[in-house]
């Protein structure tokens, strides 16, 4: 949800001895949680079931009609799986975003999904169709339940970006990362058609900020971070059908076609001037394919690292 402050200065009296102390439990079963980058969300649990499921929403809940839709929501949830006897991982993190209807502003949507950090996984009660996934739609050809998982993991890895205090890292998860970068490094120095799209030195940044969270790996803001490098890499290994027959290996490579078969692909006029012309056409063609790459990687790039 989105929402707006006031935008005229208000009094604000600070009565004497006030010591401003965090208040983090605000309302019975609630607990409010700050993003290191500013965002509030807000988590409840049942009391004393604390291996139940966690729910989590950044909806304003300090506003009573947004906390009693979220309430309704919760206890309809929780009434549900209940009386269908369905068992939910230990400390699942369930999430609810509200939205409203936009054919009547009275009434109000709840999305959900369930995150599970034993499986990385995301899922739901519902049947829900693939498409929802933003990567869905950059490549075409995906039916393997192997491929589509890459995704669903990427989508976990930013569920615990996006609430860093649901997950805890381990100095385990942080040697798999440190794993990753370190192949990485030495592809992207071996090979110049190497599939990942960041440089040598921004790889090191990463492995130098690894490093420091391996020491303390406990902070929100290294559960966030970390967090969002693992989103990055689970989202590229969809893009480049990672563990598929035909997987993209270089990134002047095609997916769905083979390389000679790239060549007949080529406009009738190119492939007739290609022997006069000493075969130029053939190299801008390459060239050509080579900068869509580019292109297209500089954008994947610029959308993962800033979308939110």
């Amino acid at each position: 949800m989105v929402f707006s402050s006031p935008d005229e200065r208000i009094p604000y009296t600070i009565q004497p001895l006030t010591s401003f102390v965090s208040n983090e439990y605000i309302l019975k079963g609630w607990k409010r949680l700050v993003h290191p980058e500013g965002a509030c969300c807000y988590v409840y649990q049942f009391s004393g079931r604390s291996r139940d499921p966690r729910f989590y929403t950044d909806a304003n809940i300090l506003d009573d009609l947004i906390k009693d839709r979220v309430m309704v929501c919760i206890r309809e949830f929780d009434d549900f799986t209940g009386s269908r006897d369905i068992r939910l991982p230990f400390r699942a993190n369930i999430v609810f975003n509200l939205g409203t209807d936009e054919g009547n502003p009275d009434d109000y949507i709840c999305e959900y999904y369930i995150a599970d950090h034993a499986s990385r996984s995301i899922f739901w009660l519902d049947t829900v169709d693939a498409n929802i996934f933003s990567v869905w739609w950059e490549v075409v050809g995906v039916t393997p339940a192997t491929h589509i998982e890459h995704a669903v993991v990427s989508q976990c890895w930013y569920h615990c970006h996006l609430f860093p205090h649901s997950y805890s890292l381990t100095v385990e998860v942080v040697d798999e990362l440190h794993d990753i970068l370190s192949h990485s490094i030495c592809d992207t120095i071996t090979s110049s058609t190497s599939t990942v799209p960041y440089s040598v030195s921004d790889l090191k940044e990463m492995m130098l900020l690894l490093n420091n969270l391996r020491k303390n790996p406990s902070t929100g803001g290294g559960v966030s971070a970390y967090s969002r490098i693992m989103y990055i890499f689970a989202r590229l290994r969809f893009l480049h059908f990672n563990g598929q027959p035909g997987a993209r290996l270089d990134r002047d490579q095609s997916i769905h076609y083979k390389a000679d078969r790239l060549q007949h692909r080529r406009p009738w006029w190119m492939r007739s001037l290609s022997p006069v012309l000493f075969s130029a056409p053939d190299l801008y063609y390459r060239n050509c394919q080579l900068c869509g790459w580019i292109v297209w990687s500089t954008k994947l790039r610029g959308q993962i690292l800033l979308a939110r």
